[in-house]
């Protein structure tokens, strides 16, 4: 399928005459050939199905392809908010069980951060958040923090150890572990 403004650049590429673009148009129009509003509908459709894109992003993309906001608005009715829901969650889940070596709060950053940019509003991104499990017990974040620990100590080496030690707090504070699980660690390993 094809919008009309794609198939009037696409005519104007050919260097046809803009009378002659708009007749041809027209002419599809009538036809049933092309419409702006099936166009529309069977974009998000294809969208919500085949894409990790939440409704910004699908609905900017229609816009951008000059197609009326009456009818962006009409077809963006076929991309629910239980659906918007769903599709975060799921998005959601995938990247709890991908990241295991980052503190919970970087986590939850990072997924917000993630939905945020595929297109998602806010109200389906704390729904997501509040539906899935990201946080680790404290074992698992304490392991992700050495791991963390482990690869900036390769840095810090060099550094005398008091110095040592104040860089490496620092950056796992950055990173998100609590000042409790940091002391831990640094009291048993440093």
């Amino acid at each position: 399928m094809r919008c009309e403004s794609e198939v009037f650049d696409y005519l104007r590429k050919k260097e046809y005459d803009e009378l002659i673009i708009q007749e041809i148009i027209l002419m599809l129009k009538e036809n049933r050939y092309v419409s702006d509003m099936e166009f529309a509908s069977a974009y998000v459709r294809t969208q919500v199905k085949t894409t990790k894109k939440g409704p910004k992003l699908i609905k900017d993309h229609l816009i951008s392809k000059k197609i009326k906001k009456d009818y962006v608005e009409q077809a963006m009715k076929e991309y629910t908010f239980e659906m918007q829901v769903k599709k975060a969650i799921s998005l959601t889940e995938k990247m709890v069980q991908k990241e295991k070596t980052i503190s919970s709060l970087q986590l939850k950053q990072k997924i917000q951060h993630s939905l945020m940019t595929k297109g998602f509003g806010s109200d389906a991104i704390t729904i997501a958040l509040e539906e899935v499990t990201y946080t680790n017990g404290e074992d698992q974040e304490y392991e992700a923090m050495v791991k963390q620990a482990e690869k900036a100590l390769t840095r810090y080496n060099k550094f005398d150890d008091y110095t040592k030690q104040q860089k490496l707090k620092q950056f796992l504070a950055r990173k998100g572990f609590s000042f409790e699980l940091i002391n831990k660690y640094v009291d048993e390993q440093l």
